[in-house]
């Protein structure tokens, strides 16, 4: 039926859910939780041949999809587009929905799922970075051109769920080499002859030329073997922060620094605190 569940979806919807529970990381009672998924299925089949559910011919396959609401093949469905040419529905096997402008998914967790998982992670690298200032408003205004090269050694990531294994997901190490331009507004404040303040707001852009690794690997908790994906990430950056310096002409020197860096895909926020001691 349209919108509305009806028997056929409900006992198709408990199948699902038996054979979820009957998987590896949920199974708790071996063979016997496999056969309940066996018998739950079974009965979700007879239910829908029974009440006319059938496959529609591969001819028509894009009718699924496309053209109308629903076929006999779809148990629960409801239109998440409609316009001038046609009518696009999703299957509701699974809840909740994540519909788009372009389509949806009907194997989605849901929000509470979501909001248990938690994890953490670890990256290094080394890194250089050289730059050329130059003074455009009596250093009030200055322009930095700069390169940044190094080595990340990769990222480790582990996810948790409700305090069991979830998600592993890692890199390789790779090159880095970021060229950069920013335009930094400063102003020096000396409250005596031998210390400064130095407060700042910088504005710029950047491109990796190598930035990122080509592919990352993922398995979750129950897979042996780890899958590899594609990493293709916007190579250029801009970003925007600020800042502030305590210098002084012997002794400690402090910084704190934030900058917000984003592209078309990912936004990052970094937060530098630095300190070194001068002779």
């Amino acid at each position: 039926t349209l919108n509305e569940i009806n028997g056929t979806a409900a006992v198709a919807l408990y199948a699902r859910a038996m054979l979820y529970a009957a998987s590896d990381y949920s199974n708790k009672n071996g063979a016997r939780d496999w056969e309940e998924a066996a018998a739950a299925a079974a009965l979700a089949i007879s239910e829908a041949e029974e009440a006319g559910f059938t496959l529609t011919p591969a001819a028509d396959y894009s009718k699924n999809f496309l053209t109308q609401q629903t076929t006999n093949e779809n148990l629960w469905t409801y239109s998440v587009q409609k316009n001038d040419t046609d009518i696009n529905f999703s299957s509701l096997m699974a809840y909740p929905q994540s519909g788009s402008d372009s389509g949806s998914s009907g194997v989605c967790p849901t929000q509470n799922f979501v909001d248990r998982i938690d994890g953490d992670g670890t990256a290094f690298s080394l890194m250089s970075e050289w730059g050329l200032m130059h003074d455009i408003l009596n250093q009030y205004i200055v322009g930095n051109v700069y390169a940044r090269a190094g080595y990340n050694f990769g990222f480790s990531v582990k996810e948790k769920a409700a305090g069991d294994d979830y998600m592993r997901l890692k890199s390789d190490g790779y090159f880095v080499l970021t060229p950069g331009y920013s335009l930094i507004a400063q102003k020096r404040i000396y409250p005596s002859a031998w210390f400064q303040i130095r407060p700042y707001a910088s504005i710029g852009i950047e491109y990796d030329v190598f930035g990122a690794p080509d592919f990352a690997k993922y398995k979750f908790a129950v897979a042996d073997d780890f899958t590899k994906y594609d990493i293709d990430i916007d190579p250029l950056w801009a970003n925007i922060g600020g800042g502030v310096e305590l210098l002084s002409a012997r002794g400690i020197q402090f910084g704190i620094d934030y900058r917000y860096q984003y592209n078309d895909a990912i936004q990052l926020h970094n937060i530098k605190v630095s300190g070194s001691y001068r002779f």
